[in-house]
């Protein structure tokens, strides 16, 4: 039987997920969509695409585990591999605010989760054939000031843009890259920044007002930063392992020496979260 390429989009109903998603329908791949929400009806693409079952939806509510959780069974029980997971889903707070755990929220979705979901579906993963994993970082990991790990969960400080948020995406990228060095199996994990674009989390509460300003002359449509995701996956840098890779080019981290205590407290949360109630 011919293996029909299937990539998971979280966060796939918006935004860069959203463009992910058509791209990868219009070549031929079916996409697993893991959404709050169902997709618009007025498009005609997705609808199609559902009707077809080439797009099957996965409601969930990533900031909650328990829910989480049992999503991401029903998805091992009903899917039988994944070719790609595109960890895209993020978060970006106007104010401190904190998760059905208890956790600060940007840490909680744009750390965590993926690490989350990465565990959870590793075994549909060996499954495929290209075995990947794509984390949405952001460059605004590159500017995370006076990064400390023990602050992830209950910052003392917000900061938009470039406080809660830059620290859950620098620590994304740096348990990406502890990952790699980490895994056992052929599994290939790299993060990508999108480059700035026109979404409903660029123009919300969690953007600075010089950067709200700026936003409807620079920001470019979300599909050019869903082609840097896309190419994240399957360009240049496809046999990289762990990298963050950033306009075009593989950027160094800072705090790289912090990736095994991010790595560590990602994964304390999951053994006791999600692993815990079994």
């Amino acid at each position: 039987m011919h293996h029909k390429l299937k990539a998971l989009v979280t966060g796939a109903r918006t935004g860069i997920g959203l463009e992910l998603t058509k791209k990868l329908l219009l070549e031929g791949w079916q996409v697993v969509a893991l959404i709050r929400s169902p997709f618009k009806e007025d498009d005609e693409l997705i609808q199609r695409a559902l009707k077809a079952k080439s797009l099957v939806v996965y409601l969930t509510d990533l900031g909650d585990f328990k829910v989480l959780a049992g999503t991401l069974k029903k998805l091992r029980d009903q899917e039988p591999y994944l070719d790609v997971i595109f960890n895209n889903a993020g978060s970006m707070s106007g104010s401190l605010s904190y998760s059905a755990q208890g956790r600060e929220i940007d840490f909680e979705i744009n750390t965590v989760v993926p690490y989350i979901v990465a565990k959870e579906l590793e075994e549909l993963l060996l499954k495929g054939k290209l075995r990947t994993i794509v984390n949405t970082s952001s460059e605004a990991a590159l500017m995370a000031k006076d990064f400390k790990p023990e602050q992830l969960e209950k910052p003392t400080v917000f900061k938009k843009l470039f406080g809660v948020y830059a620290s859950s995406k620098l620590a994304l990228s740096l348990w990406t890259n502890e990952f790699a060095q980490n895994i056992k199996n052929d599994i290939k994990i790299r993060s990508v920044d999108p480059g700035p674009a026109k979404t409903d989390m660029s123009k919300g509460r969690g953007m600075p007002w010089f950067i709200l300003l700026l936003r409807p002359l620079l920001f470019p449509h979300p599909s050019k930063g869903a082609k840097n995701v896309y190419d994240a996956a399957f360009g240049e840098f496809k046999n990289e392992n762990g990298v963050f890779v950033s306009r075009g080019k593989i950027k160094p981290l800072k705090n790289i020496d912090k990736g095994l205590i991010v790595l560590s407290k990602v994964d304390r949360i999951y053994q006791k979260e999600i692993l815990g109630d079994r």
